[in-house]
């Protein structure tokens, strides 16, 4: 087993030398032959900054020199808070392994940030009551949180993407894509497929949008694929009741809004321009489009396409037959009837599992 201290130094974004104070910086090799090395530490709470990016860099020449690592998962990119048992998983069997020794040299490198600023456009959840189900359950959630307004793009997966493989987050085979995903209580960390993207071609050089698409929901991505999104940018998938509390906070109505589906949102039969496909995201904000007027349909806190176009995953698991299966909200561009779109209802998929009918979103708390 090798076991090496890790140098942790906090650099400002913006030149000012703020260092947070920095504790229980460890790594170690496991032994279980998989040749991963976990990396923990501690940020603590700091008066300028708020946020982090986290890279590794690597010295095999006694400090001389560093280069970057990239084969890393967990607690690494932009969009770290401050906070204790950060976790980052290096894959040392994909990278340096066979020049790595015990006297290799690391440096864990932090640039304080103000705040992230992921390419996507966000709303605020305030910590508090909501109502959840269809019985209406007065639950809390008792911190502030993050999500996005509009779900994730073609346009925004691919530029993922893009960025992504060039720095080794992804990994691509004959235009298959996969991804290192951690694991949890019921699955094996590892690496996974993110999914067959149903708008987006590879054409072995780079990735292109289908045309007339670049606004619409990313569709066909496994759960390990939209987490791979999500924590590349310092988020996480929502959880069920984060997903449920941002789509209609404690009103108690059936839908993100109080009233009906019809010219609010995208399901299937609604009379749109889209009939039977997604349309680009946030479509019903009011205006009219050729004839087809819409009514601008925010949820209470603001988020768009709580109800249509596509479900998205949560990171919650599924209860009695449906376990071990992840919770899916919001129906989709195909649901016939109202029921799947209602805010309370709830679809199930397991994690490696795509369709054209999901998507996703990300969530992030901010306290």
């Amino acid at each position: 087993m090798i076991k090496v201290l890790i140098t942790l130094i906090l650099i400002s974004q913006y030149l000012l030398s703020q260092q947070a104070e920095v504790t229980n910086v460890l790594a170690v090799q496991r032994t279980d032959g998989s040749k991963l090395v976990d990396i923990t530490y501690d940020i603590s709470e700091d008066a300028l900054f708020s946020f982090f990016q986290v890279s590794v860099e690597i010295s095999l020449d006694e400090g001389i020199t560093y280069d970057a690592l990239n084969r890393l998962s967990g607690d690494v990119g932009i969009g770290i808070a401050y906070g204790t048992n950060k976790h980052i998983i290096w894959d040392l069997e994909h990278e340096y392994e066979p020049l790595y020794t015990e006297t290799s040299k690391f440096k864990v490198i932090a640039i304080g940030h103000y705040e992230a600023e992921p390419p996507f456009e966000l709303v605020t959840v305030p910590a508090g009551e909501f109502t959840y189900g269809p019985s209406n359950e007065i639950l809390s959630i008792d911190y502030n949180y993050e999500i996005m307004k509009y779900e994730v793009t073609n346009a925004q997966y691919v530029e993922f993407l893009l960025e992504a493989i060039e720095s080794e987050y992804l990994y691509i085979t004959d235009g298959n894509v996969s991804c290192f995903y951690i694991g949890d209580s019921l699955t094996n960390e590892g690496y996974y497929g993110i999914g067959l993207l149903e708008r987006i071609e590879w054409n072995e050089t780079t990735f292109i949008v289908e045309e007339g698409y670049g606004d619409h929901p990313v569709a066909n991505i496994t759960y390990y694929g939209a987490n791979a999104f999500a924590e590349y940018y310092g988020f996480q998938i929502p959880s069920d009741k984060e997903w449920e509390k941002a789509a209609r906070g404690n009103t108690g109505w059936t839908y993100p809004w109080d009233g009906g589906l019809e010219y609010r949102a995208n399901y299937a039969s609604s009379g749109d321009p889209f009939d039977d496909d997604t349309t680009p995201v946030g479509y019903y904000n009011g205006n009219d489009y050729d004839g087809y007027q819409t009514i601008d349909s925010p949820s209470v806190f603001g988020a768009y396409d709580m109800a249509g176009n596509v479900n998205d995953w949560t990171r919650s698991w599924g209860e009695g037959e449906y376990f071990p299966s992840r919770r899916t909200r919001g129906g989709s561009w195909d649901d016939l009837g109202t029921w799947p779109l209602c805010s309370y209802n709830w679809g199930h998929a397991q994690s490696d599992d795509f369709s054209s009918k999901r998507g996703f979103r990300c969530s992030r708390p901010t306290d």
